[in-house]
Order: structure tokens, then C-alpha cells, then sequence
């Protein structure tokens, strides 16, 4: 069952922080369990945040005002996860976007790691390429 995330569900959101962390492209910097939980708890106590959970997986992410017309705000995913029904997950983060008037909703992938099958599904979804990003480690 998809739900909002209550403070209780921290340290379990935490422990799947660590497992997407261990299959990102930032194992260059180490996991740092107690900034994960100071996050999550300021985004679930954030009227412009939402930590939304089931026993697998979990999403995040705010409503953001855009800077060139700050009057629209953006559903900005931050975190992304699940074992399973990832995308029932991104159904419920869609539905609070559109409800607390969001004119879009942002997403974003790994690169190297399925980012060209999530593209596709993102497509299908009436998703369009906004932007990529780079980085390099320093």
C-alpha cells in the first residue's frame, strides 16, 4: 500500500537510501545515514514536500517555483526507488503534483543504468526530454 511517508518510516526509507546509493554513480562520496534521515525529515515536514513509501520502494521530491515565472511551480523528483511497482509509486507522486497545481512534474535517471529504458517508459508515460545533465568527480 502506497502511502505518505510518516517520520516513523525513516530508518526503514534510510535503508533503501543505501541500496540506491550502493547503484548510483555517486559511490564516490560515502552514504551518510544520519544526512539521509535530517533530508527526509525536512522534506516530510515541508508543506512544498512529499516522501511517498510502500514496503519496497519509496519517491520524493517538492514543488518548486519556476525562477523565470515563479507564479508556476514544478514537481521536482529528488529520490526514486523500489525494488517493485516503481511506477504505482510515480502514479501517486503524478496525482499530489496535479493536486497542489503543479504545471509539470520533472524525472530523472541514473546515466549508464537503464537510463535508455527509463527514457522510453518516461516517453510512453507523455514524458519529454527537458534537459541532461554531466558530472565529474573532482
Amino acid at each position: 500500500m502506497i502511502r505518505q511517508a510518516r517520520l516513523s518510516d525513516i530508518p526503514r526509507i534510510v535503508e533503501m537510501g543505501a541500496k540506491f546509493h550502493a547503484m548510483s554513480d555517486y559511490t564516490f562520496v560515502p552514504y551518510d545515514p544520519q544526512a539521509c534521515a535530517a533530508f527526509l525529515e525536512g522534506t516530510i515536514s515541508n508543506p512544498d514536500g512529499i516522501v511517498l513509501c510502500h514496503e519496497r520502494g519509496m519517491i520524493g521530491g517538492a514543488l518548486v517555483p519556476l525562477y523565470f515565472n515563479p507564479a508556476h511551480k514544478v514537481a521536482v523528483e529528488t529520490f526514486w526507488w523500489a525494488d517493485a511497482d516503481g511506477m504505482a509509486l510515480l502514479d501517486h507522486f503524478e496525482w499530489w503534483a496535479e493536486a497542489r497545481g503543479a504545471s509539470a512534474v520533472t524525472l530523472s535517471c541514473l546515466g549508464g543504468k537503464r537510463d535508455k529504458a527509463l527514457g522510453r517508459v518516461f516517453e510512453r508515460r507523455g514524458y519529454s526530454k527537458a534537459e541532461t545533465s554531466y558530472m565529474r568527480a573532482i
